[in-house]
């Protein structure tokens, strides 16, 4: 079958239930909560490794252990356009941590230690409100 929308001609045209996939350069959103009930929002292009790190850094630093986590599905880290400042991944959690930041206390001005994450980790905040909030901003981000 042929569609012609405003003189283009289309191929068969399939509906799908998710957006078509980036294949490009991509990272995730993730959202840690800690034993002590503070909850970390970051970014990651190697999550694995990445949740290793900050485990090893939060049980050093303050005797911490991830008691649940959460990541995002795939976003973005290259520009689509040269206009654009940031890619999607960014933008994203630029998005996130300007609500947490609005709504909860801070680590690093709470408690500061030096540890690497420490302003984007919060008290005060639900772990399942913060991964709702942040699930519904990567579903409406380009191609999460």
């Amino acid at each position: 079958m042929v569609v012609r929308i405003e003189d283009v001609q289309f191929g068969e045209i399939r509906i799908r239930d998710e957006p078509w996939p980036y294949r490009g350069p991509e990272g995730r959103l993730y959202v840690l909560e800690f034993s002590s009930g503070w909850v970390k929002v970051g970014q990651s292009t190697s999550l694995s490794d990445r949740i290793d790190t900050l485990r090893g850094a939060f049980r050093r630093a303050h005797g911490w252990e991830i008691t649940r986590q959460w990541s995002s599905g795939p976003l973005s880290t290259e520009k689509r356009h040269p206009n654009t400042r940031h890619a999607e991944l960014d933008d994203a959690e630029r998005r996130v941590l300007r609500h947490a930041r609005s709504q909860y206390f801070q680590l690093s001005d709470w408690m500061p230690t030096g540890v690497n994450g420490e302003t984007e980790t919060f008290l005060g905040v639900s772990f399942g409100n913060l991964v709702a909030y942040t699930d519904v901003v990567v579903r409406c981000t380009g191609t999460g």
